[in-house]
Protein backbone atom coordinates (compact mmCIF):
# COMPACT_ATOMS: atom_id res chain seq x y z
CA UNK A 1 0.00 0.00 0.00
CA UNK A 2 1.43 3.37 -0.99
CA UNK A 3 1.91 6.30 1.38
CA UNK A 4 -0.90 8.19 -0.34
CA UNK A 5 -3.25 5.22 0.08
CA UNK A 6 -2.37 4.89 3.77
CA UNK A 7 -2.90 8.61 4.33
CA UNK A 8 -6.24 8.44 2.52
CA UNK A 9 -7.31 5.43 4.63
CA UNK A 10 -6.34 7.17 7.88
CA UNK A 11 -8.23 10.31 6.87
CA UNK A 12 -11.25 8.24 5.85
CA UNK A 13 -11.35 6.37 9.17
CA UNK A 14 -10.87 9.60 11.09
CA UNK A 15 -13.64 11.31 9.10
CA UNK A 16 -16.01 8.41 9.69
CA UNK A 17 -15.16 8.57 13.38
CA UNK A 18 -15.99 12.29 13.46
CA UNK A 19 -19.29 11.74 11.68
CA UNK A 20 -20.27 8.78 13.83
CA UNK A 21 -19.33 10.60 17.04
CA UNK A 22 -21.26 13.69 15.96
CA UNK A 23 -24.50 11.80 15.36
CA UNK A 24 -24.17 9.66 18.49
CA UNK A 25 -23.25 12.60 20.72
CA UNK A 26 -26.01 14.80 19.31
CA UNK A 27 -28.69 12.14 19.91
CA UNK A 28 -27.36 11.37 23.39
CA UNK A 29 -27.32 15.02 24.48
CA UNK A 30 -30.78 15.62 23.04
CA UNK A 31 -32.10 12.71 25.09
CA UNK A 32 -30.49 14.18 28.21
CA UNK A 33 -32.02 17.60 27.51
CA UNK A 34 -35.49 16.13 27.10
CA UNK A 35 -35.11 13.93 30.16
CA UNK A 36 -34.01 16.72 32.51
CA UNK A 37 -36.61 19.11 31.15
CA UNK A 38 -39.27 16.49 31.98
CA UNK A 39 -37.78 15.89 35.43
CA UNK A 40 -37.73 19.60 36.29
CA UNK A 41 -41.27 20.16 35.01
CA UNK A 42 -42.44 17.13 36.99
CA UNK A 43 -40.87 18.49 40.17
CA UNK A 44 -41.94 22.13 39.79
CA UNK A 45 -45.28 21.86 37.94
CA UNK A 46 -44.79 25.34 36.42
CA UNK A 47 -47.69 27.53 35.32
CA UNK A 48 -45.50 28.88 32.51
CA UNK A 49 -42.19 27.74 31.01
CA UNK A 50 -39.69 29.00 28.45
CA UNK A 51 -36.63 27.22 27.05
CA UNK A 52 -33.61 28.48 25.15
CA UNK A 53 -31.11 26.09 23.56
CA UNK A 54 -27.41 26.48 24.35
CA UNK A 55 -25.21 25.91 21.31
CA UNK A 56 -27.60 23.46 19.72
CA UNK A 57 -27.06 20.32 21.80
CA UNK A 58 -24.94 21.32 24.81
CA UNK A 59 -27.86 22.18 27.07
CA UNK A 60 -30.55 24.75 27.68
CA UNK A 61 -31.66 27.59 29.91
CA UNK A 62 -35.19 27.41 31.25
CA UNK A 63 -37.39 29.81 33.16
CA UNK A 64 -40.37 28.55 35.11
CA UNK A 65 -43.20 30.48 36.68
CA UNK A 66 -43.98 28.71 39.96
CA UNK A 67 -45.88 30.21 42.89
CA UNK A 68 -44.72 31.64 45.30
CA UNK A 69 -41.29 32.16 43.74
CA UNK A 70 -40.61 35.23 41.65
CA UNK A 71 -39.25 32.74 39.14
CA UNK A 72 -37.10 29.62 38.91
CA UNK A 73 -34.24 29.50 36.43
CA UNK A 74 -32.41 26.34 35.38
CA UNK A 75 -29.25 26.03 33.27
CA UNK A 76 -28.25 22.62 31.93
CA UNK A 77 -24.70 22.39 30.58
CA UNK A 78 -23.63 19.16 28.90
CA UNK A 79 -20.28 17.89 27.68
CA UNK A 80 -20.26 18.39 23.88
CA UNK A 81 -20.24 14.67 23.10
CA UNK A 82 -20.81 15.37 19.41
CA UNK A 83 -17.31 16.89 19.11
CA UNK A 84 -14.63 14.20 19.05
CA UNK A 85 -11.91 16.86 18.89
CA UNK A 86 -13.14 18.44 22.15
CA UNK A 87 -13.21 15.25 24.23
CA UNK A 88 -9.52 15.26 25.28
CA UNK A 89 -9.81 18.89 26.42
CA UNK A 90 -13.04 18.15 28.29
CA UNK A 91 -11.33 15.25 30.06
CA UNK A 92 -8.29 17.34 31.01
CA UNK A 93 -10.46 20.22 32.26
CA UNK A 94 -12.68 17.89 34.27
CA UNK A 95 -15.81 18.92 32.42
CA UNK A 96 -18.94 17.09 33.51
CA UNK A 97 -22.64 17.43 32.87
CA UNK A 98 -23.90 20.08 35.25
CA UNK A 99 -27.25 21.57 36.30
CA UNK A 100 -27.66 24.97 37.95
CA UNK A 101 -30.97 26.02 39.52
CA UNK A 102 -31.75 29.48 40.88
CA UNK A 103 -34.82 29.90 43.07
CA UNK A 104 -35.72 33.61 43.17
CA UNK A 105 -37.28 33.87 46.61
CA UNK A 106 -40.32 36.02 47.42
CA UNK A 107 -38.73 37.22 50.67
CA UNK A 108 -35.38 38.58 51.74
CA UNK A 109 -32.46 36.38 52.73
CA UNK A 110 -31.34 37.32 56.25
CA UNK A 111 -27.95 35.60 56.28
CA UNK A 112 -25.73 34.49 53.43
CA UNK A 113 -24.47 30.91 53.42
CA UNK A 114 -22.50 28.76 50.94
CA UNK A 115 -21.86 25.04 51.02
CA UNK A 116 -19.14 24.21 48.46
CA UNK A 117 -17.60 20.85 47.62
CA UNK A 118 -13.93 20.95 48.56
CA UNK A 119 -11.31 20.24 45.92
CA UNK A 120 -13.05 22.16 43.14
CA UNK A 121 -12.33 25.67 41.93
CA UNK A 122 -13.84 28.10 44.40
CA UNK A 123 -16.65 30.16 42.86
CA UNK A 124 -16.45 33.93 42.92
CA UNK A 125 -18.24 35.28 46.01
CA UNK A 126 -18.20 39.06 46.22
CA UNK A 127 -18.28 39.26 50.03
CA UNK A 128 -16.26 36.13 50.79
CA UNK A 129 -13.81 38.06 53.00
CA UNK A 130 -16.68 38.90 55.37
CA UNK A 131 -17.84 35.31 55.77
CA UNK A 132 -16.69 32.78 58.34
CA UNK A 133 -15.19 29.55 57.06
CA UNK A 134 -15.58 26.02 58.32
CA UNK A 135 -14.41 22.75 56.77
CA UNK A 136 -16.51 19.66 57.34
CA UNK A 137 -17.27 16.22 55.99
CA UNK A 138 -20.85 15.24 55.24
CA UNK A 139 -21.58 11.63 54.37
CA UNK A 140 -17.84 11.24 53.82
CA UNK A 141 -17.68 14.12 51.32
CA UNK A 142 -15.47 17.15 52.18
CA UNK A 143 -17.16 20.55 52.01
CA UNK A 144 -16.34 24.15 52.79
CA UNK A 145 -19.05 26.07 54.63
CA UNK A 146 -19.12 29.88 54.44
CA UNK A 147 -21.57 31.83 56.59
CA UNK A 148 -22.10 35.16 58.33
CA UNK A 149 -22.99 34.22 61.91
CA UNK A 150 -24.30 30.69 62.25
CA UNK A 151 -25.29 28.21 59.54
CA UNK A 152 -29.09 28.62 59.31
CA UNK A 153 -31.32 25.59 59.80
CA UNK A 154 -32.62 26.14 56.30
CA UNK A 155 -29.23 25.51 54.76
CA UNK A 156 -28.70 22.42 56.89
CA UNK A 157 -32.08 20.92 56.04
CA UNK A 158 -31.23 21.07 52.35
CA UNK A 159 -27.47 20.71 52.15
CA UNK A 160 -27.12 17.91 54.68
CA UNK A 161 -29.78 15.65 53.18
CA UNK A 162 -28.53 13.84 50.05
CA UNK A 163 -25.22 14.92 48.64
CA UNK A 164 -24.62 12.90 45.50
CA UNK A 165 -23.47 15.33 42.86
CA UNK A 166 -23.77 18.45 45.04
CA UNK A 167 -21.25 21.06 43.93
CA UNK A 168 -22.52 24.31 45.44
CA UNK A 169 -25.52 25.31 47.55
CA UNK A 170 -26.01 28.92 48.52
CA UNK A 171 -28.37 31.51 49.93
CA UNK A 172 -27.39 34.96 48.65
CA UNK A 173 -28.59 38.36 49.81
CA UNK A 174 -27.77 40.22 46.62
CA UNK A 175 -30.75 38.94 44.63
CA UNK A 176 -32.52 36.92 47.36
CA UNK A 177 -31.69 33.67 45.60
CA UNK A 178 -31.24 30.06 46.61
CA UNK A 179 -28.61 28.67 44.27
CA UNK A 180 -28.11 24.96 43.63
CA UNK A 181 -25.37 23.53 41.38
CA UNK A 182 -25.17 19.80 40.75
CA UNK A 183 -23.12 17.31 38.81
CA UNK A 184 -25.46 14.93 37.01
CA UNK A 185 -24.08 11.75 38.55
CA UNK A 186 -26.72 9.49 40.06
CA UNK A 187 -30.07 10.57 38.64
CA UNK A 188 -32.24 9.54 41.61
CA UNK A 189 -29.99 11.25 44.15
CA UNK A 190 -29.85 14.43 42.08
CA UNK A 191 -33.64 14.37 41.66
CA UNK A 192 -34.04 13.83 45.41
CA UNK A 193 -31.84 16.81 46.31
CA UNK A 194 -33.72 19.12 43.93
CA UNK A 195 -37.03 17.89 45.36
CA UNK A 196 -35.88 18.40 48.97
CA UNK A 197 -34.64 21.90 48.19
CA UNK A 198 -37.85 22.85 46.37
CA UNK A 199 -40.19 21.56 49.09
CA UNK A 200 -38.18 23.09 51.94
CA UNK A 201 -38.42 26.46 50.21
CA UNK A 202 -42.17 26.04 49.81
CA UNK A 203 -42.79 25.53 53.53
CA UNK A 204 -43.84 28.76 55.26
CA UNK A 205 -41.71 28.04 58.33
CA UNK A 206 -38.64 27.87 56.09
CA UNK A 207 -39.20 31.14 54.29
CA UNK A 208 -36.28 33.51 54.67
CA UNK A 209 -37.10 37.04 55.59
Amino acid sequence: MSVNSQTFLILLVFSLGLIGTYHWGMRYNLRLCRKWAQILEGLFSPQEKEYTWLGGVIGFTAEYKVFPFRRIKAVLRLVPRHSLLYWPFAFLMGRRDCLQILFYLPQSVKEEVHLIRKGLRMPYISNQAKLKKQELRLQGVPFILLFEKEPPAFGQSIGFHCLSGLKHLALTKENNVCYLELFLTEEEEVRKLIKVCFHVLLKPENQIG
